[in-house]
């Protein structure tokens, strides 16, 4: 049983050729698809890695450094929810910037078995998880 709050690089778990394969020949090719003015023509670094978060969304000080805005040094990024069933919650807020006030932003829900693409150019931070794993 995994404790909350905790991740892995899947490079540490030797998946490193299928993370690169994956994000060169995949992901690379549905982010252009997906924004037709997005100029990159190669990817030259990837993180893939996976989160766990338990029931409840752990301690008032992990939620709130959840929620921390901030933008992510990459081309593009690919988040895919393998929740249980019965998740909710953990949202991705986009368009916040630290000290942001106002209506600017929106979030992107993680629902289990669904995955989203973003360009790595807007602020974001996570909601809290409702329920499930």
């Amino acid at each position: 049983v995994r404790k909350e709050h905790t991740g892995i690089v899947l490079d540490e778990l030797g998946l490193d050729v299928l993370a690169k394969r994956l994000v060169s020949e995949v992901l690379s090719t549905l982010a252009r698809l997906v924004y037709v003015d997005w100029e990159p023509w190669s990817v030259d670094s990837y993180h893939a890695f996976s989160i766990h978060k338990g029931g409840g969304g752990g301690g008032e000080s992990e939620r709130e450094e959840n929620r921390r805005s901030h933008m992510d040094v990459c081309e593009f990024s690919m988040n895919v929810c393998l929740g249980e069933k019965g998740f909710t919650g953990s949202g991705v807020r986009f368009g916040t910037r630290p000290g942001q006030v106002g209506d600017a932003s929106f979030v992107v829900d993680h629902i289990p078995g669904w995955a989203f693409l973003n360009l790595c150019q807007h602020y974001h931070g996570v909601e809290p998880m409702v329920s499930g794993q």
